[in-house]
């Protein structure tokens, strides 16, 4: 069960104030999606992990946390900004997470930047948005790449297979090596062998962990 309420929130950028949803708890059962989309209840509450402010477009984690250095007001007024750089979203839920992913672009910080961009593609999962969700997906996948190699932490690989195989890069995918990691190197090889056989059926279809790792899957 989650449980919600609403907070009268003022705005640190422009002042105003607005109801916004918080997420007082929550919990979750099941297996975790293999990029680890975190199963109900806690699937659900995603959406309000992020919020806007109705008047000036400010997107944070809450709308009363001091913005990055370099987002003013003029640059929330900003084509690229209340445009989405372009991309076709098609619902406020999905614009507002990749406005949080703009600002976090500001921080420079790789995990927050991956985070809020793999929360836009749940937000468009969610609403069958595929083409845009596939086009960001690619995004994704060259952040985690780039994670890996910064933390050497194999987590990141696995996730970066699963993006590019829900993209269609399926060739890149049946390529892909095997993971010599010091920890739980069996378990991140059998998802990698799943990932590699879901790719040459051309399938992009969404698996959690727990079917990957199914005796009769590989």
């Amino acid at each position: 069960m989650s449980v919600l309420k609403n907070k009268l929130s003022r705005c640190i950028m422009c002042g105003c104030s607005s109801d916004q949803t918080l997420v007082y708890s929550t919990n979750q059962t099941g297996s975790p999606d293999l990029d680890l989309r975190p199963p109900q209840m806690e699937r659900s509450m995603q959406q309000f992990r992020v919020q806007e402010c109705p008047f000036c477009s400010y997107t944070n984690l809450s709308i009363e946390m001091k913005p990055p250095k370099g987002v003013t007001l003029d640059w929330l007024r900003s084509e690229s900004y209340q445009s989405c750089d372009g991309i076709d979203f098609i619902n406020s839920k999905e614009r507002k997470y990749y406005r949080y992913y703009l600002i976090c672009k500001k921080q420079r910080r790789l995990p927050k930047l991956f985070q809020a961009l793999r929360g836009t593609i749940w937000m468009c999962d969610d609403d069958n948005n595929s083409e845009t969700a596939a086009l960001l997906r690619l995004k994704a996948a060259s952040l985690a790449r780039k994670l890996y190699f910064r933390t050497i932490n194999p987590t990141y690989r696995v996730i970066e297979c699963d993006l590019l195989r829900r993209a269609g890069k399926y060739d890149t995918v049946k390529n892909y090596g095997r993971i010599f990691a010091l920890k739980n190197r069996k378990l991140l090889n059998q998802i990698i062998e799943f990932e590699k056989r879901k790719a040459a059926e051309g399938n992009s279809c969404c698996y959690t962990i727990a079917e990957a790792l199914e005796k009769d899957a590989i």
